[in-house]
């Protein structure tokens, strides 16, 4: 979502640089603005949607990915055996 004058362009935090997997606050917004007005303090300019990340070992990684190929690949020959084929995504 954004704002009537304008969109936002980044968030950032003040003080050093943190890793990207360490708790952060936002404390700034670059604004970019389309329209000339007045936003007031505390006027909220966007809706932003955080998403934290989370360090994983490489077998983890491979584990998940595995997962993944085998939801994506399903085994045809099962497919095949199933009473609504081949009428499954109708």
């Amino acid at each position: 979502m954004r704002h009537g004058l304008g969109a936002v362009m980044d968030v950032y935090g003040t003080g050093k640089p943190k890793r990207i997997e360490d708790p952060q606050k936002i404390t700034h917004a670059l604004f970019f603005p389309v329209f000339d007005g007045v936003i007031k303090r505390g006027e909220m300019i966007g809706v932003l949607k955080v998403h934290s990340i989370e360090l994983k070992t490489s077998e983890k990684l491979v584990e998940t990915l595995n997962k993944i190929a085998r939801v994506l690949s399903p085994d045809v020959e099962e497919l095949a055996k199933h009473p609504q084929w081949p009428f499954l995504w109708s």
